[in-house]
Formats: C-alpha cells, sequence, structure tokens
C-alpha cells in the first residue's frame, strides 16, 4: 500500500575540504512489502526526484534532476556509481561501510556509511541517513 510520508535526509561528508553537512525535508510517497522499501521524493534544490529502494542485503538510490546519480549501497562491496552533472559524467566508486534499515509504526530510518573514490583515489566518508514518518 502506497503511504504518504515526511522524508528528512542528512548527509554528512568528510573530505579535504572539511565536513560539510546537507539537510532536506520533503513530502513523498513510500511502499512497503514484505520488508522492503521504496521511497520516492522531490529534490528541489536538484530541480528532480529521489527513488530510495531498501531491500534485504542492499539499497539503491537514483536521483533525476541537474544531478543524475545512481548509487548502490552493498555492505563492504565496492560499487561504481552513475553520477551525471551540467559538466559531464564522473567515474566515481562508492564503497559501503554498513548500511541499515530500521521501521517502525510510524516510519522509518535507512542509514549508510560509505567512501567515494574518484578515478580509484579516496575522495570523501560519507554518512547518509535518511528518515521518514507516515502521514496518512
Amino acid at each position: 500500500m502506497l503511504k504518504k510520508v515526511e522524508v528528512h535526509t542528512t548527509l554528512v561528508t568528510l573530505g579535504e575540504n572539511g565536513r560539510d553537512v546537507i539537510r532536506t525535508t520533503a513530502r513523498g510517497g513510500c511502499l512497503m512489502q514484505d520488508g522492503d522499501v521504496m521511497l520516492r521524493y522531490p529534490e528541489p534544490d536538484n530541480n528532480g526526484t529521489a527513488h530510495l529502494l531498501i531491500t534485504a542485503g542492499l539499497a539503491d538510490l537514483k536521483r533525476q534532476g541537474d544531478v543524475r546519480s545512481r548509487l548502490t549501497f552493498i555492505e563492504r562491496k565496492m560499487q561504481p556509481c552513475h553520477y551525471v552533472t551540467s559538466a559531464g559524467a564522473l567515474n566515481l566508486d562508492i564503497f559501503t561501510h554498513s548500511q541499515s534499515l530500521v521501521l517502525t509504526d510510524t516510519g522509518g530510518s535507512f542509514e549508510a556509511r560509505y567512501t567515494v573514490l574518484v578515478g580509484g583515489a579516496h575522495a570523501t566518508d560519507n554518512e547518509l541517513k535518511v528518515e521518514f514518518t507516515f502521514t496518512e
């Protein structure tokens, strides 16, 4: 069943330029089935939308807008990352250190800790948290 949700995201990035924190809040939709979760929510700062699919063993985050990206989180695995900006495509990989999904009667939260590599070299360490609360 599709439910309306309020989605709060927090991305903490540590790189050579220091620490950066990006927070967003949006209203979107959530589909849950057999412990799997699909979230869809707008990203106004990116002029687009995000889709986050979370299943046993992996999570897949697709963003469409000014930046188009696809990050696949598989714990303790390196994955290529599709990442395209107006300046062109970047050759990225992500290594997922950990990921978790917690579901409650009122919503849930997803967390991923991962490293981004650019051209095979370490670029940033990241923590992504996506919290969602049912609104109906």
